[in-house]
């Protein structure tokens, strides 16, 4: 049987901000806020609820963000980042 298609994972890190295209249309995102384990992601200047590893959300453009990992160093300077995947 067919594999499905490799999942195309964009990682954004906090203070950052990227933009993606789903379905023809730019979309811009950024971390609204990031905690150990969780966050917060804008998409096209609306926010989503808490989410978690493997947390979906959907808005009200219709894109929907699939939570890939959350990467939360707490030290100072540390590694703070959100892999994900945006359709």
């Amino acid at each position: 049987s067919p594999s499905p298609p490799p999942q195309n994972f964009n990682t954004i890190s906090m203070g950052e901000t990227i933009t993606l295209e789903v379905g023809g249309t730019e979309h811009s995102v950024t971390i609204y806020t990031l905690e150990p384990g969780r966050a917060k992601i804008t998409v096209g200047g609306q926010r989503s609820d808490w989410l978690e590893e493997g947390g979906s959300f959907t808005y009200a453009s219709s894109i929907t963000i699939t939570i890939q990992s959350i990467l939360f160093q707490s030290f100072e300077g540390g590694t703070r980042k959100v892999e994900f995947v945006l359709e």
